[in-house]
């Protein structure tokens, strides 16, 4: 199978599998760039590793965005069908032969963005399944502090899980009381317990990302909307929000392969913190052999220091690995929706 064919099985899964039920425009516009060779030709400019339909399409969007931002320019047709710049959009169906339009007519400019960008959603509801994972997590481990340590951190939005407010139907309310932002989202079953106490203390919030969006630069967050599908308006007010809050706090955001340097950030954190590594839909984007040696670097940490590992994309549902005296622990903490909305509690109240 040659290398054109790889990238069209590629669209045509992600229109199928993640976007028929949650964007009609994407679904239809990825499987159009799967039978299409001229569509395909510019996500081949991609970077190895990254999902190449993400970041096509949100190359498409951000294109799409800026154009219709300009008050001198008129819109391209194209726009008539994206929620994010219109507020009646046109039937999905009839978008192909203007997306072809928009596609061929910026091919150059496509590529220098699918070629630079790396898909970084930075998707906040995501920190809603955080908030009771991280909670429980801090709760085999007594009073002490977390240093948090989030791989693929981005702009560093789900470093500050404790600082939003959640709610989950009519009864259910947990984070912070006084937060501007209020997520919803559901929990199918038994709620834990943990969400009706204090969140512990933070002592440190720490990102690593192999490109940091820098939330002070109008581009950056140009990007950050970008990703986030054009149907998905709540996302975008969202995303607003997060990025207020974000402003409001001073995060150390760093440089670099966080899968490769965790065991190291980690075993740097002062003895009295308690080291809490995380990571959300970014271990698809990180070969097997990379995450393998990731893990047992952590093992190895583990036989001398307590430390807390929340992550998935690497087993089913949202794991968390934990050692505490030298002793692993290791089990599932809940099925989670990949966009946090709904979370299935799986973990025990207590361990």
């Amino acid at each position: 199978m040659d290398q054109l064919e790889q990238v069209a099985q590629q669209f045509r899964r992600f229109g199928e599998d993640e976007c028929r039920h949650r964007s009609p425009l994407y679904h239809i516009l990825s499987l159009t760039v799967a039978d299409d060779p001229q569509l395909l030709a510019p996500a081949l400019h991609g970077r190895s590793g990254q999902p190449l339909p993400n970041l096509m399409l949100a190359a498409v969007h951000q294109l799409l965005l800026e154009q219709n931002a300009d008050p001198v320019r008129a819109p391209h047709p194209l726009a008539q069908f994206y929620g994010s710049c219109t507020q009646a959009a046109r039937d999905p169906a009839q978008a192909p032969p203007a997306f072809r339009d928009f596609v061929l007519q910026h091919v150059d400019a496509l590529r220098a963005v699918i070629s630079r960008r790396l898909v970084q959603t930075n998707e906040v509801r995501r920190s809603a399944y955080l908030f009771p994972a991280l909670c429980f997590a801090a709760s085999l481990f007594g009073e002490r502090p977390l240093h948090l340590i989030e791989i693929g951190t981005s702009a560093g939005l789900n470093l500050l899980w404790d600082r939003y407010g959640y709610r989950a139907g009519a009864e259910l309310r947990y984070g912070d009381p006084q937060a501007p932002l209020v997520i919803d989202t559901e929990f199918r079953g038994a709620t834990p317990a943990l969400l009706g106490l204090p969140p512990p203390r933070v002592a440190h919030r720490l990102g690593v990302d192999l490109n940091i969006i820098d939330v002070g630069q109008p581009s950056e967050v140009a990007w950050l909307h970008a990703l986030i599908w054009p149907e998905h308006a709540q996302r975008r007010s969202m995303l607003d929000q997060a990025l207020a809050i974000r402003a409001a706090h001073a995060l150390e955001l760093i440089i670099g392969d966080g899968f490769a340097r965790g065991a190291e950030l980690a075993a740097a954190v002062p003895a009295g913190a308690l080291p809490c590594l995380y990571h959300t839909h970014v271990a698809n984007q990180a070969s097997k052999q990379t995450l393998a040696i990731f893990q047992n670097k952590l093992a190895d940490l583990g036989r001398h220091r307590d430390l807390v590992h929340v992550h998935n994309n690497i087993r089913p549902d949202l794991h968390l690995t934990a050692y505490r005296d030298g002793r692993e622990l290791d089990l599932p903490l809940a099925r989670v929706d990949g966009h946090g909305h709904w979370v299935e509690w799986l973990a025990p109240e207590t361990r």
